[in-house]
């Protein structure tokens, strides 16, 4: 058995190692920037990287215009872009996001322009380095699971390794480009592995620690408040009772400085009021709410998840996905007993999908201007959509192995 083991091990070492060849190779090999809305991602890195705080109603730089007209070859869908007038494409509309994961970028962005790299070359490396920060956020799935299992609960490496290799399958498809999400896995990962120290360990630091993750969290993608405080909600308990006035003086001063840097943020970045009222109005046009009925939101965004277009186009896994997540709730109504006496913790991944599953509801429904059914906003969600289809393994394993010391 422990032979077995070993090797199951090191297969998905392997298998892990394989994956993020074939990604990056897939990721280089995109030659033409992202349809997934490109322009606006690098332009923001670069106005960050020159000391500017970009508005949605700021022009792209000169260095991407000019970079399309001279090589439109490189634009996905050049019928959508007149490259005399760029209309929608000419803003820096991203910049209606949080800034934190074009910071991070803006640093190598800002070395590579040091040694006059142009502009689809830096971009081509950002990919890269972007694809860099998703892969560390799904390596940090391994102390996390080790924290978990330090509650007492019994969670194998393989199964682990088994979450990291399904994230590699679904990182790239059209997310190959940048994007604030790809950020947002290393830090809700960072963010509730500290947490779950700070019951195990010294509660003080690692708990600051957390806080200083989870603001960084909300900073870097809207989505992530989809998810973070929901696993903030899960401890609160185990919070307030260890909690002391030190502590909450502490936390109320990382409060306030990262509410600080939000409001200046926030300030610096205020467009002119009727070009935004425009840009808005446009977009909802464009994307209104409310277009999908639910069943086929979920649909289209299983075909988003499932689509391994990295390793072979026209690889679609949705169904066998979804009979695995009948499968699993099939197995784990059956053990219900088990798994609320040995297991409590599946409890919290069925409640965090549920959040999903009703936030994708009423962005869907009510929501305009931003296509809902996509991964990359739920990137965060990753290691749930894993375990709601696959934690019975866990449950059959547990069970043998019960009869078997039993």
């Amino acid at each position: 058995m422990d032979k077995l083991a070993f090797y199951s091990k090191i297969f998905l070492y392997l298998m892990i190692a394989f994956l993020i060849v074939k990604n990056v190779i897939f990721i280089q090999q995109q030659n033409k920037w992202s349809p997934i809305d490109e322009f606006a991602h690098m332009d923001y890195v670069i106005k960050l990287s020159e000391g500017k705080i970009p508005k949605i109603t700021d022009m792209i730089s000169a260095e991407i215009i000019l970079h399309a007209q001279q090589e439109p070859n490189r634009i996905s869908d050049i019928s959508r872009v007149d490259l005399q007038n760029f209309g929608m494409t000419a803003f820096c509309y991203e910049a209606h996001h949080p800034p934190v994961y074009y910071l991070v970028l803006s640093v190598p962005n800002k070395i590579l322009s040091l040694f006059h790299v142009d502009v689809f070359a830096r971009l081509k490396w950002l990919r890269l380095f972007s694809f860099g920060l998703y892969v560390a956020g799904l390596f940090v799935l391994i102390p996390l699971f080790k924290q978990i299992a330090q509650l007492g609960y019994r969670i194998p490496i393989q199964y682990v390794l088994g979450c990291i290799v399904f994230g590699l399958l679904v990182a790239t498809h059209q997310r190959y480009g940048l994007g604030n999400n790809m950020i947002s896995p290393l830090l809700v990962n960072l963010f509730a592995l500290f947490l779950l120290r700070s019951f195990k360990k010294s509660f003080g630091l690692n708990f600051y620690i957390s806080l200083v993750f989870f603001f960084l969290c909300l900073l870097s993608s809207y989505a992530n408040i989809l998810i973070a405080p929901f696993i903030f909600l899960i401890f609160t308990v185990k919070i307030i009772k260890r909690i002391s006035l030190k502590n909450i003086l502490v936390s109320m001063t990382i409060t306030l400085l990262f509410g600080l840097l939000y409001a200046f943020w926030k300030h610096a970045s205020i467009p002119l009021k009727s070009g935004s009222d425009f840009f808005y109005m446009l977009l909802n046009i464009l994307m209104p709410a409310g277009v999908f009925n639910y069943r086929y939101f979920i649909d289209l965004f299983l075909m988003d998840t499932l689509a391994f277009t990295f390793l072979k186009p026209g690889i679609m896994l949705k169904s066998y996905y979804i009979w695995l997540v009948l499968f699993n709730l099939a197995v784990s109504l059956v053990f219900i007993r088990h798994i609320y006496n040995n297991m409590r913790w599946l409890f919290f991944c069925g409640f965090l999908l549920m959040v999903f599953l009703i936030s994708g509801y009423i962005l869907n429904k009510y929501v305009g201007g931003v296509n809902w059914h996509a991964l990359r906003h739920y990137m965060a969600f990753i290691p749930v959509f894993y375990v709601v289809a696959t934690s019975f393994i866990l449950v059959i394993a547990e069970k043998i192995k019960r009869r078997k010391t039993g």
